[in-house]
């Protein structure tokens, strides 16, 4: 399932650190989060891919009603059992990206795929929490898009935005 937004806000910190707010409609009703990527993107290869990566953190935070209806539309849309009411205010993931340089996003098209690692493999958080997400952003034409990788990520990632467990 992939959700597209616009890019309605940007800063970037004097600490290279950048924040981007997306918004989008569905129906009538508002949908939207905010993202931070960090200023230190350690740079990696994908495997013997040849794919040259860069790995950080992304923060998706909630800009409030906008971001409680982002993960209830979300649980409309996976046909989820799951009935979040709110978004936690923010979220860390581990972020690596396909294509382009997170680090400057106003250079082209950038592809990150997200991670949620809970501490341990094996624990019961790791099996409730664990999933993963793609957040593309297309600085040309503010597009932000979420994609899902798997639907079997359905329910962490929507116990993970919401903080039920």
């Amino acid at each position: 399932m992939d959700l597209s937004f616009s890019m309605v806000g940007y800063e970037r910190f004097a600490d290279g650190t950048q924040v981007c707010e997306a918004k989008g409609l569905h129906g009538a009703t508002q949908v939207g989060f905010r993202f931070r990527l960090s200023s230190e993107w350690q740079q990696g290869e994908l495997g013997s891919t040849g794919i040259t990566t860069c790995q950080s953190t992304l923060i998706l935070e909630s800009i409030g009603i906008a971001s409680d209806q982002f993960v209830a539309l979300l649980s409309k849309l996976y046909g989820r059992v799951i009935q979040p009411a709110k978004m936690v205010p923010a979220i860390r993931f581990t972020a690596i990206s396909l294509e382009g340089n997170p680090a400057q996003l106003e250079k082209g098209r950038v592809r990150i795929k997200l991670f949620i690692e809970p501490d341990e493999e094996g624990d019961e958080a790791y099996e409730l929490y664990y999933a993963e997400h793609y957040l593309n952003v297309d600085w040309a034409s503010r597009i932000v898009e979420f994609h899902e990788k798997d639907s079997e990520y359905r329910d962490p990632i929507l116990r993970a935005l919401s903080g039920i467990q």
